[in-house]
């Protein structure tokens, strides 16, 4: 199995402890619902929670992680503050460049 990459934006990764498995509930709506930036700023991205095979698991209700396994949390990121297309071309160059911010 392949490691699993997500997009841009914070991860984090839990793995069991050696060869146990584990189970956790989860409640979350940042996985369906895109967050939208402030002063017209864009939807932002929406999260993933998935095994390290790429696995997504459910937004909600109990998960499974087998023990071989690591659970790969792609944080939700926001929309950013302002319309994208009012900044500087420069500035969102920069940005792009830096993985600050996605096309």
């Amino acid at each position: 199995a392949g490691q699993y990459r997500g997009g841009l934006g914070q991860v984090i990764e839990i793995e069991p402890h050696r060869g146990m498995s584990s189970t956790f509930r989860r409640c979350s709506t940042g996985s369906t619902i895109r967050l939208r930036g402030g002063m017209a700023g864009g939807a932002g991205a929406t999260g993933i929670v998935a095994l390290d095979d790429g696995t997504r698991l459910d937004p909600k209700g109990r998960q499974h992680v087998p023990a071989s396994r690591r659970l790969m949390l792609h944080l939700p990121g926001g929309g950013g503050f302002g319309a994208a297309d009012l900044r500087d071309p420069q500035a969102v160059a920069d940005d792009l460049s830096k993985g600050y911010v996605s096309e």
